[in-house]
């Protein structure tokens, strides 16, 4: 019987650069069977659109995916987890001629609501950190971050086979995610092209983005989804004397927190379900440590002058 393999992420697992590689890849998959389909990709080099006809039911196109397909088929999109379990019915109900595993990437729940956070405000949020903490901590169960047995187990139910992998424990052994996963999985080899795909900003950048994108939205009415982030980033890149100044102000009132200790994240890391059954599971003691932003920052009157500058420098 046919395989179709679905990577479902999560977000900030190396999706990207998973995917990044497995396009680049495609003649490489193709001679051992594997086909990683050209239609519904974007943006970039998942399969978004195709989660996005998902929720549409729209049949026609999905069916044509696979229509052209060579024998199995590699999906992979971050956005699979976001799926509702009537959506993942649907898709199943087309996947007749398949049999189904499930790819999932386990990681440190710390370091994911960090990096989650980060994400959420390069993509136009303004929500604080202390904000964004709150939502996934008071009600936990409902995270799928702090929950992710839960994601994982609405799709296990179509689903003949489910592969976990320890994602920082691949990194901590200094292996490649892409070949550890092709390896365990696709029993293939293919090379990869190392290379920093989204790559994670410091989280004072992140926090002057973020009020930019807050002030963004109360002036205009609109969400800034990355306009901010770009122009930003293009005004640091030329060296613009307000942001560096606005930067280090950021940066100095920062504090450093951890919360590996978290009695709310180490619950939920002892009762992820697939905790015995992944791939390169290791246990590492080691605690992280992150300087976030100070939520009274934007108090001071020094700082909101270099704000304002940077918003006329925009030119939004």
């Amino acid at each position: 019987m046919k395989k179709l393999f679905i990577h479902i992420g999560p977000h900030k697992t190396g999706s990207t650069y998973i995917q990044k590689n497995l396009s680049e890849n495609r003649n490489e998959l193709n001679k051992s069977g594997i086909t990683y389909p050209e239609r519904l990709i974007g943006p970039q080099w998942g399969h978004h659109k195709l989660v996005e006809r998902i929720r549409a039911r729209d049949s026609n196109d999905i069916i044509d995916l696979f229509a052209k397909a060579e024998e199995h088929v590699f999906l992979s999109s971050e956005n699979f987890e976001d799926l509702a379990e009537d959506d993942i019915e649907f898709f199943k109900s087309l996947l007749a001629d398949y049999s189904v595993e499930i790819i999932f990437f386990k990681r440190s729940y710390s370091k994911l609501l960090v990096s989650a956070w980060q994400e959420s405000v390069k993509q136009g949020e303004s929500g604080n950190w202390s904000e964004f903490l709150l939502t996934h901590t008071l009600k936990p169960f409902r995270s799928q971050i702090l929950n992710s047995s839960s994601v994982i187990e609405k799709w296990e139910k179509i689903a003949d086979k489910v592969h976990v992998f320890d994602y920082d424990a691949i990194l901590h052994q200094g292996l490649d995610i892409v070949k550890a996963m092709c390896d365990k999985v696709l029993g293939v080899n293919i090379p990869v092209t190392p290379s920093s795909v989204n790559k994670s900003m410091h989280l004072a950048d992140i926090e002057l983005i973020r009020i930019l994108n807050h002030r963004y939205q109360n002036k205009t009415g609109r969400h800034p989804r990355t306009i901010i982030r770009d122009a930003y980033l293009k005004l640091k890149a030329d060296k613009n004397e307000s942001v560096i100044s606005a930067f280090e102000l950021v940066e100095k009132s920062s504090n450093i927190q951890s919360f590996d200790d978290s009695w709310v994240i180490s619950f939920f890391e002892k009762r992820f379900a697939y905790m015995g059954n992944m791939y390169f599971q290791q246990n590492i003691k080691s605690k992280s440590s992150y300087s976030l932003p100070d939520n009274n920052t934007f108090l001071v009157g020094e700082l909101v002058e270099k704000i304002k500058d940077i918003e006329n420098k925009l030119c939004l």
